[in-house]
């Protein structure tokens, strides 16, 4: 269940009650909700799910030597003019995670420096720093 506060433009709008911020706000409390700020998570398509469970069925059965031959590597957004900015969510401490209580992040923008690191079982590799997009000839 997401709320905020908005909620109280909705029923003064749509429902021609007048409800002031601070009434919905102690009546979310009162209901053991809390402030959060939304989570950043990247935004996967149904086809992303298909493609991560594919993966983990693949190689569920690999041991410690297998996987001692990966490197694993990410990249990394981090903005030069101030943050993204965090905006907040309302939720039940035992609710799991909704789409609603996190911010779905897209890597482009201006402002911004991009960042490539590894890191594998025989230690953390360089960072370098991307210019322009990262595609596939760059990645390898």
């Amino acid at each position: 269940m997401f709320y905020c506060y908005e909620n109280s433009k909705n029923l003064k709008t749509n429902g021609k009650i007048t409800v002031s911020i601070s009434i919905v706000k102690h009546t979310l409390r009162r209901n053991r909700f809390s402030s959060r700020i939304k989570w950043k998570k990247p935004y996967l398509k149904k086809t992303h799910h298909q493609l991560r469970l594919n993966f983990a069925k693949k190689y569920k059965d690999w041991g410690v030597e297998e996987w001692k031959r990966v490197i694993w590597s990410d990249e990394s957004k981090f903005m030069i003019f101030g943050s993204d900015g965090c905006k907040y969510c309302w939720k039940r401490p035992e609710e799991p995670l909704t789409d609603q209580h996190v911010i779905p992040t897209v890597k482009f923008g201006e402002g911004s420096i991009m960042v490539w690191g590894c890191f594998s079982s025989f230690g953390v590799g360089n960072i370098v720093r991307i210019y322009g997009a990262m595609n596939g000839e760059l990645y390898r």
